[in-house]
């Protein structure tokens, strides 16, 4: 029904354009005579019975599908479009949503660990040791906390905030050597904040503070290529699996959201060792 009601409109629409335009262009109905195609002798008919005869036409019809066909096929693309905008919106916001989750909360084990630290220099008479790791942790804090708000940080105060991270955990270990090793060409300026954060807390977290235990932790840029590694030895399985926790899960997502199809997220393990390698292409 909706079909012969838009033939219907379109034969009408058809025929007084005819009216309108062909029919009071004499130039145009006197090249028409000339022509004997038939077409004028058609227009010379009454206004029904020229709507009927296109209604019932099959040109009529090819002509209302090819009008209508490109305005609907725009319509219902830009809707597609729109839907897809939203969806990544919203994926985004979730994402960031969770991110900031992770980010207002301090690991309290490493709160509370650097908190005795300090309170423990401090009773060991170790003043200058303990201002130094207390302005580590404010620096860590206000960094963590405010500074990180952007989509994209400064990368040399992205990898300071690594150091000051690893400076604190390494005051509560006796046993672990922590090689942390950093170069730069200059190539990459920005980052996204906090990045790397998870997969060095989860390095010291499993990482067991024993004779012949150790992290290495490499980070280097080096032709528009970021280059991060985490090495770290174990006494099990990691019980979260390749994945690791949310917040590993939380990086991973980030990594496709600011770089997508842009790195590379590698995990290998064994009884004794776990070691996580990301490589990101940044073109600023």
């Amino acid at each position: 029904m909706e079909t012969l009601v838009l033939v219907m409109i379109f034969s009408l629409s058809d025929v007084m354009r005819e009216e309108l335009i062909m029919k009071k262009c004499s130039e145009c109905m006197a090249e028409l005579d000339l022509g004997r195609t038939g077409y004028a002798a058609f227009l010379n008919k009454s206004i029904g019975d020229r709507i009927i005869s296109k209604a019932l036409s099959l040109g009529v019809l090819i002509g209302l599908i090819f009008n209508i066909a490109l305005p609907l096929s725009i319509k219902y693309g830009l809707q597609l479009l729109r839907q897809q905008i939203l969806s990544l919106k919203l994926a985004k916001e979730n994402l960031q949503l969770e991110f900031n989750f992770l980010r207002s909360q301090v690991n309290p084990h490493f709160l509370f660990n650097t908190l005795n630290n300090i309170y423990g220099l401090i009773m060991n008479d170790e003043k200058k040791k303990s201002l130094e790791t207390v302005a580590g942790l404010t620096q860590f804090l206000r960094y963590s906390l405010y500074e990180s708000n952007s989509e994209h940080v400064d990368i040399e105060k992205e990898i300071q905030l690594l150091k000051n991270y690893i400076d604190l955990e390494s005051i509560r270990v006796n046993y672990i050597k922590i090689d942390f090793k950093h170069d730069s060409d200059g190539s990459v300026k920005t980052i996204a904040p906090l990045l790397m954060m998870p997969v060095i807390e989860n390095a010291f977290k499993h990482t067991i503070d024993t004779s012949g235990a150790f992290i290495n932790i490499h980070f280097s840029i080096v032709g528009n290529h970021i280059n991060f590694s985490v090495e770290n030895s174990i006494e099990q399985q990691p019980s979260t699996g390749d994945k690791g926790g949310i917040g590993l899960i939380n990086l991973q997502k980030r990594l496709e959201l600011y770089y997508p199809g842009k790195f590379s997220y590698n995990v290998r393990k064994n009884e004794k060792q776990y070691a996580v390698s990301i490589i990101i292409e940044s073109h600023e």
